[in-house]
């Protein structure tokens, strides 16, 4: 996400349905607090933004979901309007890492659940399978890596993933977005991609 941040052509957003989770599931993450305050919580008013902002000179809307922050009553129609990827780890790796933040975990925590609901409901949606990306894959593989199938016969192209974007891979030590979709040029001229769709 950085790497994608690091782009001039980009604007990212990280986790923007994040504050309502954590205010309806009183799921204690550290911080949980200070991100209610501090980022809207209406579900409603956070997709209408997500649908509808177009960042000033940008031609790409870079958006990281996890899934598990999609809860039941958020409306999915929404999604129809981004060009998905998703991004998945080794389920022991995920139950390790939310023990660390949260002390206990139940599947629903893990995103795994939800992952595969959305995967299928924009499977159903679009007709086709969006992208999906081991992370572990990604790491070790770096620019080869880049060049996935976007569909049958087209693949991302190096104006997506560049030589800087590998770079600020480096420079960071933060895995690029390079598992998405080429961006699709929707709502004036606006990519909106959403990354990860991510399990935690």
């Amino acid at each position: 996400m950085r790497s994608w941040g690091n782009r001039p052509d980009a604007w990212v957003c990280d986790e923007p349905l994040y504050a309502h989770y954590l205010l309806k599931t009183g799921t204690p993450h550290p911080g949980a607090d200070e991100v209610i305050r501090s980022q809207e919580n209406d579900w409603r008013k956070v997709v209408q933004w997500l649908t509808e902002f177009e960042p000033p000179g940008k031609t790409v809307f870079y958006q990281k979901h996890m899934t598990h922050h999609l809860l039941p009553e958020i409306d999915r129609s929404w999604l129809d309007g981004l060009t998905h990827a998703f991004l998945i780890r080794e389920p022991q790796e995920v139950v390790t890492s939310f023990i660390k933040v949260a002390g206990t975990v139940r599947l629903e925590d893990t995103g795994y659940p939800q992952q595969l609901e959305i995967f299928h409901w924009v499977r159903g949606r679009t007709g086709q399978v969006p992208p999906v990306i081991d992370s572990r894959d990604l790491l070790n593989a770096g620019h080869a890596h880049c060049h996935i199938q976007a569909n049958d016969t087209e693949r991302i192209d190096d104006d997506v993933v560049s030589d800087e974007v590998l770079k600020s891979r480096e420079r960071h030590g933060h895995p690029i977005g390079a598992w998405l979709e080429r961006h699709q040029r929707i709502n004036a001229g606006i990519g909106r991609l959403s990354c990860g769709l991510d399990a935690r």
